[in-house]
């Protein structure tokens, strides 16, 4: 209350003072210039993004590929979100036949420039180094994995359907869809260029 009294009586004391001429020119005074107040313009909250949910209805690979691509990108130590996407519908819907009716890319090319690419198919056969079932992403659980193939180019894989017997050690024959290139850490401080890949392993059960 104190404050705003003497701000009032500032107001009074200027505006008594616009009347009076200047006791050394008997000129009016100038009045005071204008001040304009400017409030700070609040800073908006930031608003939670909206989680964007995989469409799963496609109604066939072409589609679902067609759809899914430009969540298709290089990651470094993460799988992509079109991987993930691609693993979802394959794990219901997809095919030997389809699969095999995709036009084949090669693992150098996709090294050189993955985005010419991507939604192509590769089939290497190589030594298993690693596979984990995955049920991260409900059921039926997927099982993701790391191939090298007799060239020493490595594949990293997330595969549906059966698996076999297929375990580390296993030589096998791995037929997927290219989303990309996965750099990873390695264990002498360096990284590692590998191919990803969503799709499955050559078997009988496979290819019904």
């Amino acid at each position: 209350m104190k404050a705003k009294f003497l701000a009032l009586a500032l107001l009074a004391s200027l505006a008594a003072c616009d009347d009076k001429t200047s006791p050394v020119t008997g000129a009016s005074a100038p009045a005071p210039a204008p001040t304009t107040a400017i409030a700070p313009v609040a800073e908006p909250e930031p608003q939670p993004q909206e989680a964007v949910l995989p469409r799963l209805d496609y109604p066939d690979l072409a589609s679902a590929i067609d759809g899914i691509k430009p969540q298709m990108t290089d990651t470094t130590n993460e799988v992509d979100e079109g991987a993930i996407w691609l693993a979802l519908w394959s794990r219901e819907h997809l095919n030997w036949t389809d699969l095999q009716a995709l036009k084949p890319s090669k693992a150098s090319l996709v090294m050189k420039d993955a985005d010419t690419q991507r939604g192509l198919r590769l089939c290497p056969t190589g030594y298993i180094g690693e596979i984990t079932a995955d049920d991260s992403l409900g059921t039926p659980k997927v099982f993701t994995g790391g191939l090298i193939d007799n060239s020493g180019q490595i594949y990293r894989f997330i595969a549906v359907k059966s698996t076999g017997e297929i375990v580390k050690g296993s030589t096998a024959k791995f037929c997927g869809i290219v989303t990309g290139r996965l750099m990873f850490s390695n264990s002498v401080g360096g990284t590692t260029h590998a191919v990803s890949l969503v799709g499955m392993f050559d078997l009988p059960e496979n290819r019904k």
